[in-house]
């Protein structure tokens, strides 16, 4: 089935009835409200990794992994999500295993207005890791690349981060269609010079603004 031109839709998922199937399609959502421009919407966001699995390792080693990164920029990013006028669910707010089956599940009984699933990279152990630095995002669906661009280029725009790339991958996290699922890559852990960013809370809350105008302008 093919979409009008210029048309475009912001979900789409099959549900089975007693007597067929249901095709539900999502029209793309618009904010009118300039006091709360992010009124009525609904953001899940999805701290990568937590409990047992600590994520990847900096110099820092398990007293401050990627797990604990992503939980950080997580709760500002809420913090401000919410600001803005947005009801904001997380699939973890706290140091406890989620599998990424749970995680999927979670988007999918929610049903938001978007998916944001927040992690921080490795490397390979035979790679100089003070030459690899920089922000990537990855998306599966055709129907997210809109916001994987916006908050792609605004990000590397506003803070000026090295860019990795827009990616599309085909992540289990990433695999719902009923809503624009991205994931962020924010910084290389292993690399001193990005670990320190990652970790000072005023980066942190700078990235999560960032972040969160780029979902801003991407509503609009």
């Amino acid at each position: 089935m093919a979409l009008k031109k210029n048309r475009s839709i912001s979900g789409y998922y099959m549900q089975k009835t007693e007597t067929g199937l249901v095709l539900n399609i999502k029209r793309p959502v618009k904010s009118n409200n300039s006091d709360e421009p992010l009124s009525g919407l609904t953001i899940m966001l999805d701290p990568g990794h937590g409990g047992s699995d600590t994520g990847a390792i900096g110099p820092l080693g398990t007293e401050y992994p990627e797990k604990t990164i992503n939980l950080n920029i997580a709760f500002k990013l809420q913090s401000e999500l919410e600001q803005l006028g947005a009801r904001v669910f997380l699939t973890r707010a706290a140091d406890v295993n989620v599998s990424l089956e749970e995680r999927l599940a979670a988007s999918r009984n929610a049903k938001p207005d978007m998916f944001l699933s927040l992690h921080s990279n490795s490397m390979a152990e035979d790679v100089d890791i003070s030459k690899v630095d920089g922000f990537a995002v990855f998306y599966r669906e055709k129907l997210a690349l809109p916001l994987a661009e916006t908050i792609f280029q605004n990000t590397l725009t506003h803070l000026n981060r090295t860019n990795k790339g827009l990616h599309n991958k085909n992540f289990y996290v990433l695999r719902g269609t009923w809503t624009p699922s991205i994931l962020v890559e924010s910084g290389f852990v292993p690399n001193p010079y990005e670990f320190e960013w990652l970790i000072d809370e005023n980066e942190q809350a700078g990235l999560a603004q960032s972040i969160a105008k780029s979902v801003v302008e991407y509503f609009k």
